[in-house]
């Protein structure tokens, strides 16, 4: 973090569990919070939330940046797609592997303002 950069974690479902492996998943959140970083600049504001709903685990991490362009969103999954010059383009491709390997997805959500990407995983006991 920059000296004026922010992280926020927050969970709404404290004991809230998944059933997967621990560092693919964490690197997955990891990738979003560096892309977030990343993207927001230097007076970066992230938050990852963590909640439950309909027997999913709800991970979201949010951003004050300029968002996703529209032109991208589209593509942003792809393996080797990237609007960054030192991107590889696989950082969001793996997030989204990981998600679908652990039976979730992964969604660009629409905020009024940077971005927001939403994991959803089957919580622990669910029959979702």
């Amino acid at each position: 973090l920059t000296e004026r950069a922010r992280l926020t974690i927050r969970t709404h479902a404290p004991g809230l569990a998944v059933r997967g492996n621990p560092d693919a998943l964490v690197g997955a959140i990891l990738n979003l919070a560096n892309n977030a970083l990343d993207a927001a600049g230097p007076d970066a504001l992230v938050e990852i939330e963590a909640r439950e709903r309909g027997g999913w685990a709800e991970i979201r991490v949010r951003d004050n940046g300029p968002g996703v362009p529209r032109e991208a969103r589209e593509r942003i999954f792809e393996p080797f797609y990237t609007t960054r010059s030192h991107g590889t383009g696989l950082g969001l491709a793996v997030v989204r592997s990981v998600a679908l390997a652990h039976g979730g997805s992964i969604d660009l959500e629409e905020p009024l303002r940077g971005a927001s990407f939403r994991i959803r995983l089957p919580a622990l006991g669910a029959d979702a």
